[in-house]
């Protein structure tokens, strides 16, 4: 007997038996006590007036017992039967098969008008054909242990629908008949995020092409086997420069037109896969080299041609590294670096180009790799400082000026230049650290400077192109200056012509800088992408001519530089030539009437010390 029901029922008979025995020995002594022995009447009447109000008693007893018992099993059921009723879950009840009850949720799961469409039938009416031996043998299961766990399986519907669903089943009963009540759930939204998980971590959201762990599995597929292979690592040259000018929306539409462009030529000749970023893998089977020259040259033609983005026409080019499999590697790690090293071989000759991997660019790719780490290294260790140069007023003489530029004073290599460790900086986006940290230290140094009293000077900051398009560096720039106490009109900072590729958000940064009270000055005119007609709208102050042009200005060449000057002092910018070798050069500049000079014919970039020692003259 079921122990919800069993333990009233003991409950009710102890109360019963303890009433019971109460009653008889009260009664029996009351009726010693007050009534005569011999009044044989009246105790007979008694008794029976005992043996009634005993009944009276213990029936309103019994009534509120079993009352309160039965309202609370009346409750009890009124809440299941709710709950269950109301349950999003499936619920029904079969007796060997048949179905004798199911819920409001099982109707409209299966699209049925009301319970009477499906009471009656066979649960095996509800399971698709090929499901048939499981769904019997899970029935079999519960009659036999009394449960069956968790377990997903399918359901057929009346119009032909197979859903997903997860099942638990355990026995019952139902009109007092062995029953089993089954409580089932659709998954079929789960089912479908798993194969969205599943479909992410094999197939790239943005192009649909497979990513880097389908390539990887691919790849180790194809060693395994021992299929003679090429490995193509294709970079989009250009990709950041619509990335920055574009957003990220414009560069998405661009991997995707790229995509499209690349499965169009390749068909099925190639296992064409998204690596990250702005870079594609091509995995070509049983190919000789001379094929694959072929598809690369035709890969870099078929990029070459414009894409559409905006209603504008882009350009961009390609840079091809290849690796041969087994030449060149038999692990799928070492292909895919070969393959980069030779990819980086191909942009260093000038992009737009293909080239096979050899064993001399490993040494080449190892030397960047040490670069790199190295430079992380030197930014620990304080291996970095820098030198000033500088900058003297054409008319008076006098330094005006220092320009700080920065060295690596590597523990083994000695003394190195920036434009051997620069171009790898900018590469591996660590170019944004190295130039925070020069700002930091020039603006402390000037203000070193200050405190110990010599001239007051400007000092000249060079600005890479990531650090000044980075969202925070006006914040940071305004932050070093009260940290350091330098005040912001002895602050120049120098940007080159490439900041021109995103116009709109280069003149707002500037404008927030001449805010602050920072001077602004373009580097190296001339040899970028600035015009005339943006030039005169830009908020700068002083223009720096670049080097190539000093270099030429005592040859007939000269009416360039004069011409720059001319122009410069018309939109009223100071100008400044450097790179100033000789005192031709020196006499010219100064017959143009530039402002400002700077060159190793006045002083080579010095320690700070020794820049001191300048002042102090």
């Amino acid at each position: 007997m079921n122990s919800e029901y069993w333990k009233p029922s003991v409950r009710i008979i102890a109360i019963y038996f303890i009433i019971s025995l109460i009653w008889i020995f009260v009664s029996e002594l009351l009726l010693d006590q007050y009534i005569h022995k011999n009044a044989h009447f009246q105790a007979h009447f008694f008794s029976i007036l005992k043996g009634c109000l005993f009944i009276v008693v213990t029936s309103w007893i019994f009534y509120k017992l079993i009352d309160r018992d039965f309202r609370y099993i009346r409750e009890s059921e009124e809440r299941y039967r709710k709950l269950v009723e109301n349950s999003a879950e499936v619920i029904f009840v079969h007796v060997d098969g048949v179905i004798v009850y199911v819920n409001q949720a099982g109707i409209n799961f299966i699209g049925a008008k009301n319970a009477s469409d499906i009471i009656g039938k066979h649960l095996l009416d509800f399971v698709p054909l090929e499901d048939y031996d499981y769904t019997i043998s899970r029935m079999k299961k519960v009659k036999e242990e009394g449960k069956i766990e968790l377990a997903e399986q399918r359901i057929l519907t009346p119009s032909g629908q197979k859903i997903p669903i997860e099942t638990i089943a355990f026995k019952t009963t139902f009109h007092g008949k062995e029953a089993i009540q089954v409580i089932m759930r659709d998954i079929t939204e789960r089912i479908i995020a798993a194969e969205q998980i599943n479909y992410l971590a094999y197939y790239d959201s943005i192009t649909s092409l497979p990513n880097r762990n389908a390539l990887n599995k691919f790849l180790q597929e194809a060693i395994e086997k021992s299929e003679n292979f090429a490995l193509m690592l294709l970079d989009l040259d250009r990709f950041k420069y619509i990335n920055d000018n574009l957003g990220h929306d414009a560069g998405d539409i661009l991997l995707k037109q790229v995509s499209k462009r690349l499965k169009g030529f390749l068909g099925n000749k190639a296992f064409l896969s998204r690596y990250g970023g702005d870079e594609f893998v091509l995995l070509l089977k049983d190919v000789e080299e001379e094929e694959v020259k072929k598809v690369a040259s035709g890969i870099i033609e078929k990029l070459s041609y414009p894409f559409i983005l905006e209603k504008n026409e882009y350009y961009i080019t390609s840079s091809i590294g290849i690796c041969m499999y087994p030449r060149d590697g038999e692990h799928p790690d070492l292909l895919l670096k070969n393959t980069d090293t030779a990819m980086y071989a191909a942009k260093e000759s000038g992009r737009n180009a293909y080239r096979f991997f050899d064993d001399k660019m490993d040494v080449q790719y190892k030397k960047k790799l040490e670069f790199e780490q190295g430079i992380r290294r030197g930014l620990k260790n304080d291996e970095f400082l820098l030198f000033y140069q500088p900058q003297v007023n054409l008319s008076t003489d006098k330094i005006i000026g220092v320009e700080a530029l920065i060295r690596w004073q590597h523990p083994t290599k000695g003394l190195i230049l920036p434009d051997e460790f620069i171009p790898i900086a900018e590469d591996t986006g660590l170019i944004v650290e190295l130039g925070d940290w020069v700002l930091q230290t020039a603006c402390k140094q000037l203000k070193s400077w200050q405190l110990k009293g010599l001239p007051s000077i400007r000092i000249a900051v060079n600005v890479s192109i990531h650090q000044f398009l980075n969202e925070n560096f006006v914040n940071k720039v305004a932050n070093i200056l009260y940290e350091t106490g330098l005040p912001s009109n002895l602050l120049e900072l120098e940007i080159t012509e490439h900041v021109m590729r995103n116009h709109k958000k280069s003149i707002t940064i500037m404008e927030r800088l001449k805010d602050i009270g920072i001077e602004i000055a373009l580097d190296d005119f001339g040899t970028g992408y600035s015009s005339l007609s943006v030039l005169k709208h830009l908020p700068i102050d002083n223009l720096k001519i670049d080097k190539s042009f000093i270099d030429d200005i005592c040859t007939e060449d000269d009416q360039i530089v004069k011409s720059i000057i001319q122009m410069g002092k018309n939109l009223n910018f100071t100008i400044v030539a450097e790179g100033i070798e000789n005192k031709e050069q020196l006499q010219l500049l100064k017959k143009y009437k530039c402002h400002i000079g700077q060159g190793f014919y006045f002083c080579k970039p010095i320690p700070p010390n020794e820049i001191e020692k300048l002042l102090n003259k």
